[in-house]
């Protein structure tokens, strides 16, 4: 591409032009405008629906895999139990997407256990998208740290086990 006298004068006087006496204008490296990221939609967007039944509270969580929205439903949980004051629940998480990694599991059970320690009287976990061993790691963490989660394979199993506990 063929430019104008007009355009080579230009560049030449950019060059020539340098701020710091050094470097012409166009050869230095160049400074980026802060650019807002693009527009997200809500982070904590799961959708969270709580069936009271006589002796536990059935959690069902849809929405995006993510974990602010991990944390942000087992936070609500916990304060609509303590608002209730019922202390067995259901979860039935039906979150979509990628699973969470390893040590982001183990920050969630972690840190949510010890805001729940000595709350609950049982937890049974359903999650209906697991894959491989990360739940039972989950479990084990939150066991560890005192809060009574048992994970199960089925909705129905995860009933039973609760039906005739105390509330």
């Amino acid at each position: 591409m063929r430019t104008s006298r007009a355009d080579d004068a230009k560049i030449r006087q950019q060059h020539a032009a340098s701020p710091d006496g050094g470097t012409p204008v166009a050869w230095r490296t160049p400074v980026f405008a802060i650019i807002p990221p693009p527009a997200r939609r809500d982070p904590m967007s799961y959708q969270l629906e709580i069936i009271e039944k006589p002796t536990f509270l059935h959690a069902i969580v849809t929405g995006p895999n993510t974990m602010e929205n991990v944390v942000g439903y087992l936070q609500e949980l916990l304060r609509e139990c303590e608002a209730r004051q019922c202390f067995n629940v259901l979860i039935e998480e039906r979150l979509t997407g990628r699973r969470l990694e390893t040590w982001d599991v183990y920050q969630i059970a972690s840190e949510n256990s010890a805001l729940a320690r000595g709350v609950f009287r049982a937890v049974a976990y359903v999650d209906v998208n697991a894959g491989g061993d990360l739940m039972k790691f989950a479990e084990t963490v939150a066991n560890n740290r005192g809060v009574p989660l048992t994970l199960f394979p089925t909705v129905a199993e995860a009933e039973q086990w609760l039906t005739g506990k105390p509330r």
